[in-house]
Parts: C-alpha cells; sequence; structure tokens
C-alpha cells in the first residue's frame, strides 16, 4: 500500500471514530470499572451492579475522609476484585500496562483515576490520548479543551453534587491525622478569616492531657497576621449546633415547600425554557414554509429534481431538529415544575442529616463550604446551596 493511502485510510478512521464520539458513542475496547457494554448496542453503556456499588462505596469512603491509599487498603483487605481481576472474572480478556504482579490488587492510583473520572456521573469524556499520525505509534496526552465531551450521555452511578465535592476535597491542602485512617474533622475546610490562611490543628498540652486548639498557618509561622486561635471542643461545638439549628430550618414543610416554589433557579430556567421553546417554534414555522415553497419550485421548473431533493433533505433534518427541541425542553420545564430538578434536590442532602447525633467527617464535607474565624473567635459557616436557600 502507498503512504498518502495508508494516510487517507488512517484518517478516515479517525474521522469516524470522532463522529462516533460525538454521538455520545463508547468506542473503548472493555467498559470502564462500574460499566458494562449493552448487550444490544456494544456503543452504549448500561450500569454493573455489582462493579457500581464498590464505585459507590469509594466516592463514600472519600467523603468520610479516608485517603485514596487508605480506601485501597480497605478494598484490599474486604477481599474486593481490583478492576482488572473483576474484568477477568466476569469473562472479559482484559490486560492494562498498569499491571505490575501476577494478581492485580488495589492500588491508590487506581482509586485516584475512579474519583476523578466523570463518566460515573454520566459524562462521557473520550478522545484523551492519540497519536502523531499514523506512522508515529507514540501515545500523546490530549489537551482537555481538545476532548471529546458529552454530557448526561449514560445512567449516572454517583450524584453530580457528590462528585463535585470530591473534586474540592481532592484539592484541599489536608492531611492524615497521625495513627488514623481519616482526616480530621476540619481538616482543609476552616480559614482564617483575617488572612485567608488556612487554620492548623495543634496540641499544645501533652499526650495525657491534650489542649487541642485551632491557629492561624500564618499566624503560627509568624508571617503577619495577627491570627484566629479557637480551641478544638468550643469550635466543634458551635459548628454542632449551627448545623442542627440550619437542618431544622430547612426540613419545616411549610418552609420547603415555600423555598421551593419561590427558588430564583425554578423561575429563570423556565423563563429561559420558554424563550428557546418561542424560538424554535419560529424556526419551525419557517423551515415548513421553506419547504412548501421548494415543492412550488420544483412544479415551476425553478428546480431540478436533484436540487429539490437535496433542499428537501436539508430542511426536513432542520424540521426533525427543532421538533425534538421543542419536545426536550418542554420536558425540561416539567422537570421544574415537578421539584425533581437535581438542582433542586439539595433539600435532601440536609433532611437526611436530621437526626444529627454528633458532627463527622462526611456530615462536614457534605453540608458545609467552609468556615472562618477571626481574630475575635467570631464564626462564620458557609453552608452549600446558598444561592439555591435564597428567596427572591
Amino acid at each position: 500500500m502507498t503512504i498518502p493511502y495508508l494516510r487517507d485510510i488512517s484518517l478516515k478512521i479517525r474521522s469516524s471514530f470522532d463522529i462516533k464520539r460525538k454521538n455520545g458513542d463508547f468506542i473503548g475496547s472493555f467498559a470502564t470499572y462500574g460499566y458494562l457494554k449493552d448487550p444490544n448496542n456494544k456503543n452504549k453503556l448500561i450500569v454493573d451492579e455489582v462493579a457500581s456499588k464498590v464505585v459507590k462505596e469509594i466516592f463514600k469512603y472519600k467523603l468520610c475522609g479516608l485517603s485514596a491509599d487508605k480506601i485501597a487498603k480497605k478494598l484490599n483487605e474486604n477481599g474486593i476484585l481490583s478492576p482488572m481481576e473483576y474484568k477477568k472474572s466476569i469473562g472479559l480478556n482484559f490486560n492494562t500496562g498498569f499491571k505490575k504482579r501476577a494478581k492485580c490488587i488495589w492500588s491508590a492510583k487506581a482509586i485516584f483515576r475512579i474519583l476523578e473520572n466523570p463518566i460515573y456521573i454520566g459524562t462521557l469524556e473520550q478522545n484523551k490520548v492519540t497519536t502523531p499520525n499514523h506512522k508515529i505509534k507514540k501515545i500523546i496526552n490530549v489537551p482537555k479543551e481538545e476532548r471529546i465531551i458529552v454530557e448526561n450521555n449514560h445512567q449516572p452511578i454517583i450524584e453530580k453534587d457528590i462528585f463535585e465535592n470530591v473534586q474540592r476535597l481532592m484539592l484541599l491542602d489536608t492531611r492524615i491525622a497521625p495513627n488514623k485512617e481519616q482526616l480530621y474533622l476540619l481538616s482543609g475546610i476552616i480559614n482564617c478569616l483575617e488572612c485567608g490562611s488556612n487554620l492548623v490543628r495543634k496540641n499544645n498540652g501533652t499526650k495525657d492531657k491534650p489542649y487541642i486548639y485551632y491557629i492561624c498557618n500564618n499566624a503560627k509561622n509568624k508571617k503577619g497576621c495577627v491570627g484566629a486561635n479557637i480551641k478544638e471542643n468550643i469550635l466543634e461545638n458551635i459548628i454542632f449546633e449551627v448545623i442542627k439549628s440550619h437542618i431544622n430550618s430547612i426540613i419545616n414543610l411549610e418552609k420547603i415547600i415555600n423555598i421551593i416554589n419561590n427558588l430564583p433557579y425554578t423561575t429563570r430556567e423556565i423563563k429561559k425554557f420558554n424563550k428557546m421553546i418561542n424560538t424554535k417554534k419560529e424556526e419551525l414555522l419557517k423551515y415548513k414554509n421553506i419547504k412548501l415553497k421548494i415543492y412550488e419550485d420544483l412544479k415551476s421548473g425553478l428546480l431540478t429534481q436533484e436540487e429539490y431533493r437535496e433542499f428537501v433533505d436539508l430542511y426536513t433534518n432542520r424540521i426533525k431538529e427543532n421538533e425534538s427541541l421543542i419536545l426536550k425542553f418542554e420536558k425540561e420545564i416539567k422537570i421544574l415544575l415537578d421539584k425533581s430538578s437535581p438542582n433542586q434536590l439539595w433539600i435532601q442532602h440536609f433532611k437526611k442529616y436530621k437526626n444529627i447525633q454528633k458532627l463527622d467527617r462526611e456530615i462536614v464535607v457534605n453540608l458545609i463550604e467552609k468556615i472562618e474565624v477571626n481574630k475575635n473567635k467570631v464564626i462564620n459557616i458557609h453552608f452549600k446551596y446558598k444561592d439555591e436557600l435564597a428567596l427572591k
């Protein structure tokens, strides 16, 4: 075969793959852990009921403060098969470049790959790596902005807000408590209101008689901040009482109904969708009129049969696209009016902690965006979903 021919074949194959990716078709050899290929359509993903439970556990462990290394260790201790071994166990002839031993076990890297993968919220991200051309087989990473990403492509395993929460946690400057598996309760969440630096946990007492407090990192290192400083038990007690109060105000039935009915988000979104529906209806009418005119032009001899066919196909497709979009926008409005929009399900995140007995890491990271303390020990607690809570 000639080189130009091989190059053309390579370009056509790449182009064909890109079209499939943009259509939301999964073109990998094996489904990502947590999913299976649909037996009726190998390019579609369906949830693997067994592996998806492990994925959910991994995200829950992370929210509870476990590091990737500790999560991997816990899975191995519990006899949970690693992704590679699991694929083998269900009969897939699977190999990976990550394999280093006869039996592959869970590792911190494997946990990070799961925690960072948006596939678990229904987003299909493909074309992550490529080769320069058909002659050079070296694999290179594709920049994020050049990847092909299709949102809401398949059934999610993890809720979007949980996924985003985990991404935020992985960016925090946190550390594991000595001789413990989990992070300190407030690690990475509490800041000095004076300078913005993290507050760090210190023991100014002894092992037998501890005196635990939080202090501004800049003040501790004498970097010019007057510094926040507060005892751990006082801070945690205040946070606990404020969270209970906040939850009680939200789960009040009348208040919930009032909040939902007056959410600025709902009003804005319905107006936006109605505007788009009206625009698409205008376009739909225009295309239908053009299609009628095309037929008249054919009858009068202004168009050939071939030209007529081309124009009919073009505007038939445009009509179908607009009808499809109108149905989609109307469905979105129905979801909003049914109060089942993901943007309004935030209430459930507070309601599930209504019987809170004590603070734990999961409650703190799920409900609180950040905590600030100033030099006078005044505490500001910034809860999540404050925009949704704000009434018009």
